[in-house]
Formats: C-alpha cells, sequence, structure tokens
C-alpha cells in the first residue's frame, strides 16, 4: 500500500493551482470514459475518484486563500 504523508500544499507546478489541477484531472477522467476496453462500473469509479480530487484541491486552496 503506498502511504501518503498529509499536507496541505498544493502540488508542485505545473499543477500549482486549481484550474490546472481539474484540466489535468478531467482530461484523464475524459481520457478513461473513452476507452472502450474497460467496464461501466471502472469508468465510473474513476469519475468518482476524480470528483473527489477536485473537491478535495478546492477545499483545500479555498481555505489557504481565506487566511
Amino acid at each position: 500500500m503506498t502511504y501518503y504523508p498529509p499536507t496541505t500544499l498544493p502540488p508542485s507546478p505545473p499543477y500549482a493551482n486549481l484550474d490546472e489541477i481539474i484540466i489535468v484531472l478531467c482530461d484523464r477522467c475524459l481520457a478513461i470514459a473513452d476507452d472502450h476496453t474497460l467496464p461501466q462500473d471502472e469508468i465510473d469509479q474513476f469519475f468518482e475518484y476524480t470528483m473527489a480530487l477536485v473537491d478535495f484541491w478546492f477545499h483545500e486552496l479555498e481555505t489557504k486563500c481565506l487566511i
């Protein structure tokens, strides 16, 4: 299992802002959705994972901007 230390810092560049993070995650999600060799449940799971990551970084960066 991979261990990720707790962090509130955004990823290092080129993903240093929310727009870049969302663009990259959504592009990857769309590429997975277009792969017709994957079962639909895996595509759905990847979509939900992507939305959870976007939500996480949105809240992390929103909180950081309010300080």
